[in-house]
């Protein structure tokens, strides 16, 4: 896998990461919750202590999703070191796809439009890299696969 790849890929995973810490261990800390309550409730007339407090549940499940998505990330990341290229690289494709989607879902709902694009931003150029790989190297080998057919049909 090129440097590049890896390098939006742990990008990716290190977001999932920053996303559990902020949602299950920092959600209550009045500077974390009172800089993204308005960003996800627009208009919502309600204290944003009383708020975090009604939604911390809902955070620290979201959170584990992440870590657990971070953590995938990664154990696709030492697949595909140990030489296991197939098995890595669907892992890292579901985590990447997966913060896609839900990247979509925080862009089209709420008004935390920075937090979506960079949710977004890096497994889209993970994806892009890995599919832009693979299918250069598809080519290669059909080329290969070409090339060795015109000797055999040559002799």
């Amino acid at each position: 896998m090129r440097k590049s790849t890896t390098l939006f890929v742990s990008v990716t995973t290190a977001t999932y990461f920053a996303f559990f810490l902020v949602e299950t261990v920092l959600w209550m800390w009045p500077p974390v919750h009172n800089f993204l309550l308005p960003q996800l409730n627009w208009g919502l007339d309600y204290p944003a202590k009383e708020q975090a407090r009604i939604l911390r549940t809902l955070f620290v499940n979201q959170g584990v999703y992440n870590l657990m998505l971070g953590l995938a990330g990664i154990a696709g990341l030492m697949l595909v070191t140990r030489g296991k290229v197939e098995p890595g690289l669907t892992l890292i494709k579901f985590a990447c796809l997966f913060a896609l989607g839900a990247a979509g879902i925080l862009l089209t709902t709420t008004s935390a439009y920075v937090l979506g694009t960079v949710q977004a931003l890096f497994p889209m150029f993970a994806l892009f890299f890995i599919w832009r790989v693979r299918d250069r190297t598809q080519q290669q080998d059909q080329n290969e696969k070409d090339r060795a057919l015109a000797a055999n049909q040559l002799q």
